[in-house]
């Protein structure tokens, strides 16, 4: 069961997002974060999962669940990447390395463990928080 729903979330993250401006898919992407994380913030951060239950794996699924994990975690790290090239392209964000990208990104995955328990995802329609968090990123590539 645990492959099946990585399996779908690695799903919906290749399947892409539809890229209009910088902002709004940023802010789209952060959602999304928010609604995986929420259900299981392993998803995200695959070493929490292995470090708590790998011991009680055969190896053999520890190393299979291990590689599912970290494609999962890969895939979204590489829609990120590709938001922020939309940014460079809009001129909303200076050229930036892969360097700042992982640096921004996991700024942003322990932004939203730090607070997750503490947003209701239904009130997400008010933009003042999603803009705070893009805010913070583009000062963060910037």
């Amino acid at each position: 069961s645990m492959l099946y729903y990585i399996s779908n979330t690695i799903k919906f993250f290749s399947s892409s997002i539809d890229i209009t401006t910088f902002r709004v898919t940023l802010k789209t992407l952060i959602k999304a974060l928010f609604i995986v994380m929420k259900s299981n913030y392993w998803m995200v951060m695959p070493w929490t999962f292995l470090d708590n239950y790998s011991p009680y794996l055969t190896e053999e699924d520890a190393d299979n669940l291990s590689n599912t994990l970290y494609k999962c975690q890969n895939i979204i790290f590489n829609l990120f990447s590709s938001i922020i090239d939309k940014g460079e392209e809009e001129g909303t964000l200076f050229s930036t390395d892969d360097k700042a990208k992982k640096f921004a990104f996991n700024g942003l995955i322990l932004s939203i463990t730090e607070i997750i328990d503490e947003i209701d995802i239904d009130d997400m329609d008010d933009d003042t928080f999603l803009d705070d968090m893009v805010s913070c990123i583009v000062k963060q590539l910037n």
